[in-house]
């Protein structure tokens, strides 16, 4: 009866052990593609092209847009993230969204990765949420 107890215990420890573990989380360093921005005021802007962020581990993003070619670096810690030195080729196309895409990347101030394996950067404020898919 005792070895049996004793049994239940450690079960019941092993259990919590395994359920309580760290989970694995997505990494950011990958190709990331966007999805749609949500802004907290109703808002909802959706790519009509293929957008999207390619992280490298030595902190280097390449940005891919609808239009040019965008480079620069980036700094995450802790799920707080930000982009610099952002550089880009300036070619014009018509009817682009790359300039609304462009000017969501500065405001972008931290990020996790959710219950669907989605990456969301939250920008400014609150003041909406870039979605990314893998």
């Amino acid at each position: 009866m005792r070895n049996k107890i004793i049994i239940a215990i450690v079960l019941v420890i092993l259990i919590i052990l395994i359920d309580y573990s760290p989970k694995e989380e997505a990494s950011l360093v990958q190709k990331w593609y966007w999805v749609e921005t949500q802004y907290s005021d109703g808002q909802l802007i959706v790519p009509n092209e293929e957008f999207y962020l390619d992280f490298h581990s030595n902190s280097m993003v390449n940005i891919g847009t609808d239009c040019n070619h965008v480079s620069g670096q980036y700094i995450e810690d802790r799920g707080l993230l930000s982009f610099y030195d952002i550089i880009m080729t300036e070619m014009y196309c018509e009817g682009s969204q790359e300039a609304e895409f462009l000017k969501m990347i500065p405001e972008v101030v931290s990020y996790f990765v959710d219950k669907n394996n989605n990456l969301v950067l939250e920008l400014k404020y609150d003041t909406g949420s870039m979605i990314f898919e893998q």
